[in-house]
């Protein structure tokens, strides 16, 4: 039997990733918007606001965890004379998801900045959490 050597690495865990910093991850984009758009929408903190995207990307990374990809959610175009093509992941669709916080937080966003994009303003129509989504954010941001 070869030897197998242990090699000891550093790990870091214990380091924790500056504010507003989600890495390159698949979620990464939309935790970005998540950090910057309650904050702005909600007039949350940032320390709130990363705690909340981060929590999102969390459980969003957990739904989606148990959907299947095979040949047909893929759609290929065809290859130009450069070698290059596009590839198209289909989204992914889950039946029977839970209406959980982190569900319940990104259909208010989405729904605040669908308003801002049809013209209204944030100064001019006043978002603000009711009691049920604040005790919820205090849960999520502990």
């Amino acid at each position: 039997m070869p030897n197998v050597e242990t090699v000891e690495t550093e790990t870091k865990l214990n380091k924790q990733p500056a504010i507003g910093d989600f890495g390159a991850g698949r979620y990464s984009g939309l935790q970005n918007e998540i950090f910057s758009d309650a904050q702005r929408l909600f007039g949350i903190t940032e320390e709130q606001a990363d705690k909340l995207a981060r929590y999102m990307g969390r459980e969003l990374g957990a739904i989606f965890a148990g959907s299947t990809v095979g040949y047909d959610s893929f759609k290929l175009s065809k290859v130009n004379k450069d070698g290059k093509m596009t590839i198209t992941e289909a989204a992914s669709k889950i039946k029977g998801a839970t209406f959980s916080y982190a569900v319940a937080f990104l259909q208010t966003l989405a729904w605040a900045n669908t308003a801002v994009k049809v013209g209204c303003e944030v100064g001019s129509v006043s978002f603000e959490l009711s009691e049920q989504y604040r005790k919820m954010l205090e849960k999520v941001t502990k």
